[in-house]
């Protein structure tokens, strides 16, 4: 027999703690599929921990939808609060969704499929996708009205232009494509001048734009100049300016001969100012604002900002990219805080998911994705070579969210400033100058609203950071609608009068 001592009791009972300590929190709080579990919801008791937790909101998988705690319209922020919902009147063929036919569906563990096989998998995964709704906890959305939202745009002099990366591009798309297939025929109208600027106008010849410049009670030359633009930026500003970043930061030995890998449409916040400015003799009847949509987001990574210098730690490097990006958001900023009769919306970057494929519907809340999303390095990482594990943690997806962040707490700083120098103009403690107006800023928080379909990714396993169009876009541009159509027109217009 062994003779322990009071110490090694003590100690041995202590360890013994520590273990069962780790245990139980293993089991309750690390993913199942991070266990060796493909699918999440295989376990009965983990599915009633998740409802016990969240008594509000159904499994994802319910056929019945959550029920708003309000039939009223939502407002601001809380019209990005809330969970995915099975679509009441589900599609069940891919005719109804055409031009779209489908999204990239994974191929079996058998083998490959045949093209016919892989067509019908591919509708079948966009029917899946699509039907899916967004479900406002605290109030609902308004439906989208193809008509209202362009006359809407008509009534100011540069309509919507979009501006960022390949995901803005795609988003740009894919609301071509959902005005079109509301009936709305539209002509594509590029800029010779700058390149990376397409423009769409109404097409002179349908019956249809003349309704609506009617009902948008606009001139017919306001007709001829664009609903909608796309402007292909990825960094959102200039090549010297990106240099005169890096140089300040710490740039590579090299920096001045560094060339984008991405578009840059040069000195775009110049064009958008004069998008912004209503032509003579239309100020009274184009009297809402301009709308700018802004994003920037994957591209400020470690693989394609390479402008800086390299460090000895990751984080090092990580510290000084996301300075470089603040450095970004102030250039911004500056450029365009001095225009009038334009509203900058920056849309929040969308998250990756790292095990995209694992799931085939949404989470039931922003609860439980941001309890399967932790780590998104460290699954994004996991059992990859040493190669493949270089590549993706300079894809930098941790610091999505704290850029985010920047532009978040930047927005609200600009409508800030923009606030306090109207009311100083207006009560005369400051003269306005050649200026007749300031921008105005708001942050759209669609982080959570992504962060609960990583389902709807573009083509699980491989691209789990592009989406599915057009699910997550169709979603962004009702939310975008149901901004603008609250506002409605500016008192004592005659655009009021007209409605």
């Amino acid at each position: 027999m062994f003779y322990l001592t009071r110490r090694t009791k003590v100690v041995l009972v202590a360890c013994a703690a520590c273990a069962f300590i780790l245990f139980t929190y293993y089991h309750t709080s690390t993913p199942a599929e991070e266990r060796g579990y493909r699918n999440r919801w295989s376990s009965p008791s983990h599915n009633e921990r998740i409802k016990n937790d969240v008594k509000d909101v159904p499994e994802a998988t319910s056929t019945s939808p959550p029920v708003p705690t309000s039939t009223a319209l939502c407002l601001g922020d809380d019209c990005f609060r809330g969970a995915w919902a099975p679509r009441q009147t589900p599609y069940t063929n891919i005719v109804e969704l055409r031009p779209w036919t489908g999204c990239p569906s994974p191929p079996p563990a058998a083998g490959a499929r045949s093209e016919k096989d892989q067509a019908e998998a591919d509708a079948k995964r966009l029917l899946d996708v699509m039907n899916w709704e967004w479900m406002p906890q605290n109030g609902v959305l308004q439906i989208f009205d193809a008509d209202a939202f362009v006359v809407r745009l008509l009534r100011s002099p540069g309509g919507l232009i979009i501006v960022g990366d390949e995901m803005s591009d795609q988003y740009f798309s894919s609301l071509v494509v959902k005005l079109r297939r509301a009936g709305i025929l539209m002509d594509l109208q590029d800029s010779s001048d700058i390149p990376y600027i397409h423009s769409y106008i109404l097409n002179p010849d349908d019956a249809r734009a003349g309704s609506l410049v009617t009902k948008a009670n606009v001139s017919a030359a306001r007709a001829t100049r664009p609903v909608i633009t796309l402007i292909e930026d990825a960094f959102l500003v200039s090549l010297e300016e990106l240099k005169g970043i890096a140089k300040r930061v710490g740039a590579v030995p090299n920096y001045q001969n560094w060339v984008s890998p991405l578009p840059l449409a040069e000195n775009w916040p110049a064009f958008v100012e004069t998008a912004a400015a209503p032509h003579k003799g239309e100020a009274e009847a184009l009297t809402e604002d301009t709308i700018l949509l802004m994003n920037t987001g994957s591209t400020w990574s470690r693989e394609f900002f390479t402008l800086l210098k390299p460090r000895n730690r990751p984080v090092d490097e990580q510290g000084r990219l996301t300075e470089a990006y603040r450095q970004m958001v102030r250039i911004v900023g500056k450029a365009l805080q001095d225009i009038p009769q334009l509203s900058v919306y920056y849309r929040a970057t969308t998250p990756g998911h790292p095990n995209c494929a694992a799931r085939s519907s949404p989470y039931l809340n922003s609860k439980t994705a941001e309890a399967y999303e932790r780590d998104v390095v460290g699954r994004l990482t996991k059992a990859v070579s040493s190669s493949d594990r270089e590549v993706k943690l300079k894809w930098d997806w941790d610091l999505f969210a704290v850029h985010n962040d920047v532009w978040r707490r930047a927005t609200s700083r600009f409508d800030s400033e923009r606030e306090t120098w109207e009311k100083d103009v207006k009560n005369g403690m400051l003269h306005p100058g050649p200026k007749k107006g300031k921008a105005k800023w708001r942050y759209l928080e669609v982080w959570n609203q992504t962060l609960q379909r990583p389902d709807a990714h573009y083509s699980p396993p491989t691209d789990c950071l592009n989406w599915c169009s057009p699910a997550i876009f169709d979603q962004w541009t009702t939310h975008l609608n149901h901004i603008l159509q609250l506002e409605g027109p500016k008192p004592g217009t005659s655009a009021e009068k007209d409605d």
